[in-house]
């Protein structure tokens, strides 16, 4: 790839400055304009820490884009340094080349430089999935789907999330009142809190976004939405009306651990 200059980014500062190339390729893969103050709200407002975002550069013109955020997790005893994986963009006139892994191995590059214990997770589509797996070592959960429930399963899912914040699995680390009200008002869907639940809006349903301390034995008059394991779900007998497909991988960086999740949708939701 003598003709492309790949470089990685960690300066927010450096990072507003490309925003516009970021956009311009945006529009070529997806045929839509980037959303300014959602870049804005994910890349630079974010208080944890700075993005590490991999460019691939041709005459000036960004065609391959590859980004990871500071989103942390914890469970009961341990803090883990993590990272959401982001949009991933490569030029139609440049695929075919590679560039999706090497972009992607230069982040994690520079995320091992810092020789800390570290965690990159995301939700690859059916379709990159197997692209994560094959070219860049992550591991996969297939098995986890995004489901949509009756308002009366209120009090299943809420067990059914007690019992996985319970095994000390990893999940999304809210503690620091800065990290939550970032996290909790990502443009156009602001959370709120009943009875111990973050909800969000969702047309006329809510979703699930996290636990917090539920008291069982409320009323609610929505369809929920949730992510869950299949195979929670069944054994739990709650009642489903409708599911998609939602896999959830991640690789470790300067680690052994064998981590276990439990999956929110504030893991996720953020583009």
């Amino acid at each position: 790839m003598k003709d492309i200059e790949i470089r990685t980014i960690t300066n927010k500062d450096e990072l507003v400055e490309f925003y516009a190339e970021i956009n311009a390729l945006f529009e070529r893969s997806f045929g839509k304009p980037l959303e300014k103050m959602l870049w804005n709200w994910a890349y630079i407002d974010n208080p944890i820490g700075s993005p590490v975002v991999t460019i691939a550069l041709s005459d000036r013109r960004i065609v391959g884009h590859y980004a990871v955020i500071p989103m942390p997790l914890r469970n009961e005893v341990s803090k883990l340094k993590s990272y959401l994986s982001m949009t991933t963009m490569v030029d139609p006139d440049y695929r075919g080349r590679k560039l999706f892994t090497a972009l992607a191995e230069r982040t994690y590059s520079k995320i091992k430089e810092l020789r800390e214990e570290t965690l990159v997770y995301g939700f690859p589509n059916n379709n990159s999935a197997p692209g994560f797996i094959k070219n860049l070592g992550w591991n996969i959960l297939t098995d986890v789907k995004l489901f949509k429930s009756p308002s009366s399963e209120i009090d299943k899912i809420l067990d059914l999330f007690k019992e996985n914040k319970k095994n000390n699995s990893f999940t999304i680390d809210l503690f620091k009142k800065e990290f939550y009200q970032w996290r909790s008002k990502k443009p156009g869907g602001s959370w709120f809190e009943y009875s111990g639940v973050e909800f969000k809006e969702n047309g006329s349903g809510l979703d699930i976004m996290k636990i917090n301390e539920p008291e069982n034995k409320f009323v609610i008059d929505r369809e929920l939405s949730f992510i869950s394991k299949l195979d929670d779900v069944e054994n739990s007998g709650i009642k489903v009306v409708d599911s998609i497909d939602y896999p959830f991988g991640y690789r470790l960086l300067n680690s052994k651990i064998k981590p276990q999740f439990f999956i929110q949708m504030s893991m996720s939701d953020v583009f």
